[in-house]
């Protein structure tokens, strides 16, 4: 039996659609092309993507020696986060890692973070301007950053907090396309993309292990429902991320096909959240569509699914909320443009095309 269908576009083509317009691009595809579609990457190949609950669910419970998710990420995550990562492993070493990262992201322990990511969210808030647009996309980013390096790292000092947020955008500028295909990977002199990475991973590197030390050397130690529905609809609406792959290590049956090892299988979240038949008018912003109930788990999957499913995704869903109600409770917030902002391709992570763009209408209390 054939590939899925798919467009007729070059590789390159296709790629650069992906990257200019992720969610158009995959929810068009998945209207045009039915529930299991291929596109077609360069250096990937042709990949096929299932947006459909049943086949969803069938790639997310399926064999975790078939369905390989660590190599899947590898392909584009190892450079950044190395062979280790519980994003990059599979099998035993991945479950390992797993039970060792999980306790601190779920239960009671969660909850002790509340007050720390008030209080982070406070402080930043203090330095938004006033009546003039702004990007709140980054103001919030600094709170994220802020959080992990305090919650999970336990660094408090003002001048270290400093330095890593310079260190993480340093990073982060560096993580592009260069890093994603290893044909780029290439030593073109000093100043060349990928030397460039490579000290920008060198220095995050450094810093960490330095925190390290330091906590070995240590002695220590909701605005409710409509809240939570606002903030599941805007995972829905603004998924961190388009996609999340499969690499199968011996054939399947997915929708009538029989694949070959080493097609990469991937559920399109994008094309998910946006089938009219899961979610009625899916363009419209809608909070009380995820009132009175849990979404399916097949359906709603913004932190992917099954036995790989985002072990932070609780401590996500627990910060927003804190975050969230910090930021309603002493600011009044608008949209200086109505129309929504174009989403973007930052590294492998989707983005408000102009980083959240706000107004704040009075001085902070």
């Amino acid at each position: 039996m054939p590939f899925p269908p798919g467009s007729k576009l070059p590789a390159i083509a296709q790629a650069i659609r992906y990257v200019r317009a992720p969610l158009g691009f995959l929810t068009e595809l998945q209207r045009r092309h039915g529930d299991i579609f291929s596109v077609s990457f360069p250096y990937f190949g042709k990949v096929v993507y299932v947006a459909d609950p049943a086949l969803v669910k069938a790639v997310f419970t399926g064999s975790a020696e078939q369905f390989h998710a660590g190599e899947a990420n590898a392909t584009v995550l190892e450079p950044a986060l190395g062979p280790n990562s519980v994003l990059t492993l599979d099998d035993a070493p991945h479950m390992q890692q797993r039970k060792l990262l999980l306790p601190p992201f779920h239960g009671e322990r969660i909850q002790r973070y509340g007050e720390l990511m008030r209080e982070v969210t406070l402080r930043e808030m203090e330095s938004w301007p006033v009546g003039e647009p702004f990007a709140l996309r980054r103001h919030t980013q600094r709170i994220t950053l802020a959080v992990i390096m305090r919650a999970v790292f336990g660094v408090h000092d003002e001048e270290r907090l400093a330095r890593f947020e310079g260190l993480i955008e340093t990073f982060a500028a560096r993580v592009n396309a260069i890093t994603a295909f290893p044909m780029l990977r290439r030593n073109l002199g000093r100043w060349s993309p990928w030397p460039r990475f490579l000290r920008a991973r060198e220095a995050l590197d450094e810093f960490i292990y330095e925190e390290i030390a330091l906590r070995r050397r240590e002695v220590e130690s909701g605005e409710g429902d409509y809240l939570d529905a606002t903030i599941k609809e805007t995972l829905r609406a603004r998924p961190v991320i388009v996609d999340v792959a499969r690499k199968l290590t011996a054939p399947a049956s997915i929708g009538g096909y029989e694949l070959s090892a080493g097609t990469f299988v991937m559920p399109a979240i994008a094309a998910m959240h946006y089938r009219e038949d899961l979610f009625p008018d899916p363009e419209e912003f809608r909070p009380e569509r995820f009132l009175g109930g849990k979404p399916d788990t097949y359906v709603w999957i913004p932190f992917g699914g099954g036995v790989r499913r985002c072990i932070g995704a609780a401590f996500a869903e627990y910060e927003m909320r804190i975050v969230l109600r910090a930021i309603l409770e002493r600011a009044e917030l608008s949209a200086p443009d109505p129309k929504p902002e174009k989403v973007k391709v930052r590294n492998i992570t989707l983005a408000p095309g102009k980083g959240t763009l706000v107004s704040l209408a009075r001085p902070l209390c």
